[in-house]
């Protein structure tokens, strides 16, 4: 059932049955790591959270933080911390870019239009975190600042 509903998908309907069947469909049933699957759990969990507590504030503020815990709490004017470019460089499309192209896509997508697109690019960021760092930031900018 669950094969009949993916072949007929529109995206695949242009590759042939062999390809689905011989190099699409095996790969859905690769077991991912415990790892990356507590990642995945912990994502849900604390995203959901991260909109519950912000529930009254602008979502620019939310992006504001994660900027700002993602570069070591400092405002990035003309360059990012190389812990923000260790955090973009996670993202498969970022992996072997230099930190010249880190800082050039920070600047242009993230930073230039704050506005636009904010909780994609929240999406984004936190999702780009591990759960320890995602921990970070909420013992950082929401348990602190309520005690």
């Amino acid at each position: 059932m669950l094969t009949n509903t993916i072949v007929n998908s529109k995206y695949l309907q242009r590759l042939p049955h062999e390809v689905i069947m011989a190099h699409i469909i095996p790969y859905t049933y690769n077991v991912q790591s415990a790892i990356h699957l507590r990642d995945i759990r912990s994502f849900k969990v604390d995203y959901d959270l991260l909109k519950n507590v912000y529930c009254n504030y602008n979502e620019m503020i939310i992006l504001y933080d994660l900027v700002q815990f993602c570069n070591n709490n400092i405002t990035p004017i003309y360059e990012i911390e190389p812990e923000y470019e260790n955090i973009i460089a996670r993202h498969f499309s970022f992996r072997n870019k230099t930190n010249d192209e880190l800082n050039k896509f920070v600047f242009l997508n993230i930073h230039r239009r704050m506005l636009s697109l904010t909780e994609r690019k929240i999406c984004f960021l936190f999702g780009l975190l591990t759960p320890n760092e995602r921990t970070t930031f909420f013992n950082t900018y929401i348990l602190d600042e309520y005690m």
